[in-house]
């Protein structure tokens, strides 16, 4: 059997962006741009504000963080705007 012939491969392929990573990790922070379209267009310093506390609550319970970024599940979770 030849590589045209070959049947192909059942292993799930992860998409990606033009970034290289995989989409399911692509977009699982959010950043300054997309918390301020979130919250109503906010202004940058108020969205900074926002991820910087949402971080600092997020590194008293144990977990490393990145600065300029939230997870969005718990942005999600605690965010209502």
């Amino acid at each position: 059997m030849n590589e045209k012939e070959k049947a192909p491969s059942t292993e799930p392929r992860a998409e990606t962006e033009n970034s290289g990573f995989p989409t399911i990790y692509y977009n699982r922070f959010m950043n300054v741009g997309e918390v301020m379209a979130a919250c109503g267009n906010i202004s940058k310093s108020m969205a900074y504000k926002i991820i910087k506390g949402m971080n600092e609550e997020l590194k008293k319970q144990g977990y490393i963080t990145i600065a300029g970024k939230v997870p969005r599940k718990f942005f999600n979770e605690k965010m209502y705007c």
